[in-house]
């Protein structure tokens, strides 16, 4: 009976899905190995890691909308702000906040996928006005839009649209601060670096009342 056993591992080789490696996913037996197929929402050898990467981004067009008093946003509670484009510097003593032209909105990871978003508006009226400030959503959510009124300093952007998925706890998974100074001096995108973050936040330098004076993206990732 072992002999028969010996001969039939030899033959066949063993199971190397008998110990169910593939934590989500499905195992295919390759003889000394074993491949994972996961299931939509994870990654890894094992299938044991959640994707975190955004299953669609957009850029959203403001070269109309942020001209003028009112709301610029994702036009879609489900996505969520991850960067923005602007224009061309104007001057260093009058860059109007009218130069920022896209948003780069991205849904959220696979944990949250297809879920109604909840929706606030972040009062940004005093604080964009201070300088060494941060105007930020609320604790849990993620920028969606904003809201400027007539003027074209960078206090006149006034409320941010804050939104996060319903069943999203009011805590993130991790924060960074995205440092903008330069960057952001110039034309072109200016987002959070690192794969599945989205902005929270923006911090006002010491300097002027313009769009550059904008130093730091607070970037965020969802809970998990």
């Amino acid at each position: 009976m072992m002999r028969h056993t010996l001969i039939k591992r030899e033959l066949f080789g063993t199971n190397q899905c008998a110990s169910s490696p593939c934590v989500n996913g499905n195992c295919i037996n390759q003889g000394e190995s074993y491949q994972c197929q996961c299931k939509n929402g994870y990654e890894g050898k094992n299938c044991d890691k959640m994707t975190v990467n955004p299953n669609y981004c957009k850029n959203q067009n403001w070269w109309a909308s942020f001209d003028n008093k009112g709301w610029s946003t994702c036009n879609n509670d489900k996505l969520f702000i991850t960067g923005f484009y602007r224009n061309t510097l104007g001057s260093w003593d009058k860059d109007e906040i009218y130069r920022l032209e896209e948003a780069k909105c991205c849904s959220s990871n696979s944990l949250y996928r297809n879920q109604q978003s909840e929706c606030k508006n972040a009062n940004w009226w005093d604080s964009l006005d201070r300088k060494n400030t941060w105007s930020l959503c609320p604790i849990g959510y993620f920028l969606n839009g904003l809201y400027r009124t007539g003027g074209n300093n960078l206090h006149n952007i006034e409320e941010g649209k804050c939104c996060k998925p319903v069943n999203h706890p009011k805590r993130y998974g991790h924060c960074y601060h995205e440092y903008i100074r330069y960057k952001f001096d110039k034309k072109g995108w200016t987002t959070c670096k690192k794969t599945g973050y989205y902005v929270v936040g923006v911090f006002r330098d010491h300097n002027k009342d313009w769009l550059h004076d904008i130093d730091y993206l607070k970037c965020c990732k969802m809970w998990t």
